[in-house]
């Protein structure tokens, strides 16, 4: 009752919370995912140099999501056999860091992007 009032819609139960947590972390990947859609538009207009720059960046996000699936398989199998709630708690915990980490670098990268695009984007 008291955990019910402390947290209010809070699963009480270890599939529920860890579903909820997977549902919450992918509201993280999502953001970080517009953010990536965005600078990808803005590129055309710095230098120039867009296909060169949107190929470059698009193997960057390659290999972010390369590295994630690597970390999340490696974290998985280092715990060994869990229940799949415990499983996707692992996930999420995983898919939090690496996806919060990567939203505050393409913010940071979208600024410098937009001062290098210039007054052609708003």
């Amino acid at each position: 009752m008291v955990e019910q009032e402390l947290n209010p819609g809070v699963s009480r139960n270890g599939f529920g919370l860890s579903v909820q947590e997977l549902y919450r972390v992918e509201k993280i990947h999502c953001e970080a995912i517009e953010i990536q859609n965005k600078i990808i538009e803005k590129l055309d207009f710095v230098r120039g140099e867009g296909e060169v720059l949107k190929g470059l960046f698009n193997h960057s996000i390659d290999a972010f999501n390369a590295y994630h699936e690597a970390e999340t398989n490696f974290r998985l199998e280092l715990h060994g056999l869990l229940s799949s709630s415990a499983m996707r708690n692992i996930e999420s915990e995983v898919t939090e860091a690496n996806w919060r980490f990567r939203s505050n670098y393409l913010n940071e990268l979208d600024e410098h992007v937009d001062f290098y695009a210039g007054p052609c984007e708003s």
